[in-house]
């Protein structure tokens, strides 16, 4: 039983692993749609979009280290819906927000590419 779990969990990992891959290579092509267009609204969201991933890869860091045990023991439905839920905290502190890292970037590339 044990040992399934552990399987499960480094499937999870990896698939975590992909998805994070993947939403780094539709950034990057955003991001360069929106220089090309000049499409400074996009680009904003497009920013955005990025402070969200790394906000969502920062709740799933912190998430790691509260240890398992109390009450109910932790099950793949519990770990699922955990991400799950780190993916729209994150959405919604980046569009309030976030920690300024869109806004710093927003400016950043907005001059680079005026």
């Amino acid at each position: 039983m044990k040992i399934d779990n552990l399987n499960m969990n480094m499937s999870i990992e990896n698939t975590k692993t992909v998805k994070n891959e993947n939403q780094i290579n539709s950034f990057e092509k955003a991001l360069k749609e929106a220089a090309q267009n000049g499409d400074d609204e996009k680009l904003k969201e497009t920013c955005q979009d990025f402070e969200s991933i790394f906000l969502n890869m920062l709740l799933g860091t912190m998430r790691k280290t509260i240890p398992d045990g109390g009450l109910v023991e932790k099950s793949n439905a519990t770990s699922t819906f955990e991400t799950m839920l780190d993916e729209e905290y994150a959405k919604s502190m980046a569009k309030a927000g976030g920690i300024g890292l869109a806004d710093v970037l927003y400016k950043q590339l907005i001059s680079k590419y005026k």
